[in-house]
């Protein structure tokens, strides 16, 4: 009995959190950032609930621990094994900087994901505003001008 309801608080808290995301309160504990990470983490029970009398065959105590929250807020790779590309900050609500050595890429292209584009344009390495786009997921896709070389980077907009 214990197993189905510790399997079912940990499948509902697994839905849960894909289907609103996650929020942490520390109430001891602290954020970690770095320049393409962050992790939030909180130590012991947040909080405690007393069922029953202490002792009785109906006693339970149940708290709540956090689970470690660990976030990227780029990406930083490298392709063709020689080319340098960063993509900062994501999730991004503005402006989405790319950086890249290779100074082949012409075009970018937003799809959602259902393959639909969102938006596209003429790559000139400047910041792109994305302010005006839905929330959601995408993929931004860097292309060169004869479309031989390119790279596509999944974005969170928020």
């Amino acid at each position: 009995m214990k197993i189905k309801i510790i399997l079912s608080v940990l499948m509902w808290s697994i839905y849960y959190s894909i289907a609103n995301g996650q929020a942490v309160l520390n109430t001891t504990g602290a954020t970690v950032q770095g320049s393409n990470f962050f992790v939030d983490y909180s130590v012991g029970e947040v909080s405690t609930a007393t069922v029953g009398t202490p002792g009785a065959m109906n006693f339970s105590t149940a708290g709540v621990i956090q689970p470690d929250t660990i976030g990227v807020n780029g990406v930083h790779e490298y392709f063709d094994s020689q080319y340098y590309l960063k993509v900062f900050p994501n999730p991004v609500s503005q402006q989405l900087t790319i950086e890249t050595d290779f100074s082949g890429f012409h075009h970018f292209q937003f799809t959602n994901q259902l393959g639909q584009k969102a938006f596209n344009g003429v790559f000139d390495y400047s910041p792109v505003d994305l302010s005006w786009m839905p929330t959601g997921s995408y993929f931004l896709t860097l292309t060169s001008d004869d479309q031989n070389i390119s790279k596509t980077i999944k974005i969170i907009k928020q």
